[in-house]
């Protein structure tokens, strides 16, 4: 074992040299991966989310779901490799990840049981997002500060995966103290979202709210940044909408991104860090998510009200007595009318809407999460612009009614759980979805009760059980949970790592935890 260990180390330190003096504000970690990647060429690599996507391509998937229409069957059903290629990282911590000895394994999510969370509690703030990169080296987590600023830290995975096994180790009740690798703070922003680019994995897009602008940061500079050169440079994606309430991007292209605010949809090329906007789109109804079906241009925008929008962005035109180009709209595609019970067009928004490619050119599977928190999936023939009928997965639970004396009632008609507020939180992976459970609802009517006196009033009362998450693996036909805590309060929002190993989870007791899906839960 000694001899193994003093191998290594000979490796590791045969990479690096006697470090220089370095600055105050960067780690010996940054320094080390500074060093190394002047000694040896940086290997290219692979991100972790399309791995995981080829290694269930062996699969056979039996689910009717992937059963296409009658009238447009297509020959063959084969699942096409979904490639993304990545750029070389100029950020420290992915060259250490580059260089890794041990490497990082994949896991088959269809195997991982979710049953024992483990919780590392972390004080950030009143968090607002969560992100992990492409390939699960660092977390980007947006917190509201006093004084009216957001402030963007990421933290190091690894440090946080060993500070978990430490904490499991300890006494109950201590806290991690973990300094986050880049402490970003932004004056007068309210951060609605992040998300890292998966072709550049250096670049993290962040939402500014109240101005209705994308910031592109390159965190390899913003590491690396000396306050005494004055603010730190990004590239800025303006809309037409100040403060939307629905603010989201899709990165189409390695050059190209999609900003969807409210109802306008804008196509930025990035050149030479300067962003021009190619064409906008008035969708006319709020697009809640988008996605790119293809590297031919092909889009798809889901809506607040269940309607998904085929585009094509290489078709452009122009409106009258309008000066900007606008894409063409194909096909609009009712999610709703199929089906014949559901809780109306208002909870039924698509969340998280994700494409995988079959076999057949232009043939895409559809998946989605409802705002009410329903989870369903359709196949769309892009050659004949077809839609197959929808597939329902997951629905919440029937709403029950009760006297005021507990007797139950018959149930009323298109009558559902709904959440508490307007959406459940939901993410998403190439190879999975999540979203947060909605618990039942029972409606108390008195005016059936003959012994009520004076109150007329509908109460809805929700059910205390234990909270959870949902997730489904796209080749699995089971929705499966995975427990939360009680006592830590509502989820906020998460972010799944691409390994499937590990949740972060931000709740509204203002902290993060960590669910590990293989570590004893210590509470």
């Amino acid at each position: 074992m000694n001899n193994k260990r003093s191998v290594q180390q000979q490796t590791l330190t045969s990479f690096f040299q006697p470090p220089p003096k370095r600055p105050a504000s960067v780690s010996p970690l940054i320094e080390l991966a500074t060093e190394s990647q002047q000694q040896q060429e940086e290997p290219s690599f692979q991100s972790a989310a399309s791995l995981s996507v080829n290694s269930n391509n062996n699969t056979n998937d039996t689910n009717k779901e992937n059963e296409p229409i009658e009238e447009s069957k297509p020959p063959s059903t084969r699942k096409i490799r979904h490639r993304r290629t990545m750029a070389t990282s100029r950020n420290t911590i992915h060259h250490l990840h580059q260089q890794s000895t041990y490497g990082r394994r994949m896991s088959d999510s269809r195997n991982i049981p979710w049953t024992a969370p483990s919780w590392l509690p972390l004080p950030a703030g009143k968090v607002t997002d969560l992100a992990f990169d492409a390939t699960g080296v660092l977390l980007a987590v947006a917190t509201a500060v006093p004084q009216g600023r957001s402030a963007i830290r990421v933290f190091d995975w690894d440090m946080l995966e060993a500070a978990d096994v430490q904490y499991r180790r300890r006494c109950e009740g201590e806290t991690a103290a973990l300094s986050p690798v880049i402490d970003l703070v932004l004056s007068h922003s309210s951060i609605a979202f992040l998300q890292w680019n998966p072709f550049q994995p250096d670049v993290l897009a962040v939402g500014v709210r109240n101005t209705g602008t994308v910031r592109l940061y390159d965190m390899g500079i913003v590491a690396e940044w000396d306050d005494r050169k004055g603010p730190i440079p990004f590239v800025e994606l303006k809309t037409s909408v100040v403060a939307p309430t629905e603010f989201s991007v899709e990165f189409a292209k390695e050059t190209q991104v999609i900003v969807a605010a409210n109802q306008f949809l804008s196509c930025y090329d990035i050149q030479s860090n300067r962003a021009t906007r190619k064409w906008t789109c008035d969708l006319r109804r709020r697009v809640t998510s988008v996605v790119a079906l293809n590297d031919q241009g092909l889009l798809a925008a889901g809506t607040i009200n269940g309607i998904i929008g085929v585009l094509d962005c290489n078709r452009l035109s122009k409106q009258p007595f309008s000066s900007e180009s606008t894409p063409t709209v194909f096909k609009e595609f009712n999610t709703l009318r199929e089906i014949e019970s559901s809780p109306g067009p208002q909870n039924m928004g698509i969340r998280g809407l994700s494409v995988d490619r079959l076999g057949p050119p232009r043939w895409f599977q559809l998946r989605w999460v409802t705002s009410c928190g329903w989870h369903l999936s359709a196949q769309l023939d892009g050659n004949r612009l077809k839609m197959a009928p929808i597939c329902i997965h997951y629905t919440t639970a029937r709403m029950q009614c009760q006297n005021a004396q507990g007797v139950l009632l018959p149930e009323l008609p298109n009558a559902w759980s709904l959440p508490a507020y307007s959406k459940v939180c939901a993410g998403q992976l190439p190879q999975a979805l999540f979203w947060e459970n909605v618990p039942a609802v029972t409606q108390i009517l008195p005016g059936h009760d003959s012994r009520a006196e004076g109150d007329d009033v509908c109460r809805y009362v929700r059910s205390d059980t234990k909270r959870f998450l949902l997730w489904r693996n796209h080749y699995d036909p089971k929705v499966r949970r995975i427990p939360l805590s009680k006592s830590k309060g509502n989820p906020v929002c998460f972010a799944i790592h691409p390994q499937l190993e590990w949740i972060v989870v931000a709740t509204e007791q203002d902290h993060l935890y960590l669910i590990n899906s293989r570590a004893r839960m210590t509470a």
